[in-house]
Order: structure tokens, then C-alpha cells, then sequence
């Protein structure tokens, strides 16, 4: 099965005042195989409006930065044809979605209804009830995840360690899918069938299926962002 974790980086925390989203990452996920397939999707926006202090401070994007990026109605499409009918992942899914519904109303496209979306604060509440917070910064603490490269929020990095927090509470051997899907579907997507099973490694990586361009573009990609940014390890 495959699974789109995303995320996105806003003007502000409410809609109703006119915030926009600035950032917006997905990354899709293997769930048989427990890992990324490589397919991603990424894109800063001109959100044509300022940015809050208290949301600057999060994410660290600014308007100078955003002002010769594309506008949402210009990437819609695009978006929308790289999410199809793929179930999608967020975490606090609620804000995600709002924000994400709210663009698409914006240009007249069809909204993602919510029983398409998984919502990981939700998983982890019923998963990991010992914990007191849930955040996705405590998720990955708890997890043991390495935090060093996430200076800032990012909605690229933050669907990345989200995807990472998924595997692991596929770990605790539940059919996360259990509450919202058919008999027949429980049937083939259940990744576990007892409550001793645990997530496995795959004794050898497979194979890149990069072309020798396709490696060298990452790089010099690489090397404009800097050394620490944590999607470098993945090629």
C-alpha cells in the first residue's frame, strides 16, 4: 500500500483571518516495504499576503524570500494530479487539510475529504498513551529520531520525520486502517497479524534507480541548501 505523508508551513494559524500556506511537502510512502519510495513533491508559495511574526519564527520564511515564488492556483494542478487517489497522512490533520481545502476552494478545485486522510496525532494518542505530549517533535524524540538538521520547520523535512513516526507506530503490530475501511480492504492492507509482529529491515538496500544526471542534479541541489539539510541522506 502507499501513503502520502504531508505537511504545510503557513502565514498564520487561522484561516478565518485570511492565513495562506507558504510551503507545502509530500512524500510517499511503501507501506509493505516500511520505507520511502523516492516520489516527492515540494513547493514554496507566494501566499499575496504578510506573514505573521509568530509564524515567522516557526518556519523562518519570509515575504522577500516568497515574493517570485508561484501562487497556489498556478501549482494546483499539478498538485493535484501528484496526489490522485492516494490515502494521505498528516499530523494535527485537521490544520493540514483546512488549510490545503481551503486553497483548493480558493481556485474552484474539488476539496480531499477528510476520510481520505489519516490523522498520526490521533494514532499516537491511542498507540503510545503513556505519553504526555504528541507533538511531532516528541513523536520523533520518543522514536530516538535525529532532530539535528530540523533548525526550523520545514514542510518537506516534517513530512519526511513524519513518515519516519508512521513506520514506528506500525511497529506496535495494529491495522492502523482498521476503523476506516471495508472487511475486504482491512483484508489487504493489514501489514500485521498478531501483536508480537514487529516492522523488519530489509537485510540489503535495494539498488538506486537514479540515473548518473539525476544523482548529479541532487547534489548540486544539495550544496545550494547546505550540508545539513536532512533530506542530503536521501538519494
Amino acid at each position: 500500500m502507499t501513503l502520502l505523508a504531508f505537511d504545510v508551513e503557513t502565514t498564520g494559524l487561522k484561516i478565518e483571518d485570511g492565513d495562506r500556506i507558504i510551503e507545502i511537502g509530500l512524500v510517499e510512502l511503501d507501506t509493505n516495504l516500511m520505507e520511502l519510495t523516492g516520489r516527492e513533491f515540494h513547493q514554496y508559495l507566494n501566499p499575496e499576503r504578510w506573514i505573521t511574526e509568530d509564524a515567522l519564527s516557526v518556519h523562518g520564511l519570509d515575504n522577500d524570500f516568497l515574493q517570485d515564488k508561484p501562487k497556489f492556483s498556478e501549482i494546483s494542478q499539478e498538485l493535484r494530479d501528484f496526489i490522485g487517489d492516494c490515502q494521505l497522512i498528516a499530523h494535527n490533520a485537521q490544520f493540514d487539510l483546512g488549510f490545503l481545502n481551503h486553497e483548493f476552494k480558493r481556485v474552484k478545485s474539488p476539496i480531499i475529504p477528510s476520510k481520505k486522510v489519516l490523522d498520526s496525532l490521533e494514532i499516537a494518542r491511542r498507540e503510545l498513551p503513556h505519553l504526555s505530549r504528541f507533538s511531532l517533535d516528541a513523536l520523533c524524540r520518543h522514536f530516538e529520531l535525529d532532530l539535528s538538521r530540523r533548525q526550523k520547520h520545514g514542510a518537506l523535512v516534517d513530512a519526511m520525520l513524519l513518515a519516519e513516526v508512521y513506520f514506528r507506530l506500525l511497529g506496535n503490530g495494529r491495522d492502523l486502517f482498521e476503523s476506516s475501511e471495508s472487511e475486504d480492504q482491512k483484508g489487504r492492507s493489514r501489514l500485521f497479524h498478531n501483536d508480537q509482529a514487529v516492522a523488519k529491515k530489509r537485510p540489503r538496500p535495494l539498488p538506486s534507480l537514479l540515473t548518473a544526471e539525476e544523482k548529479q542534479m541532487h547534489q548540486e541541489k544539495m550544496k545550494e541548501l547546505g550540508e545539513k539539510v536532512l533530506w542530503a541522506q536521501y538519494l
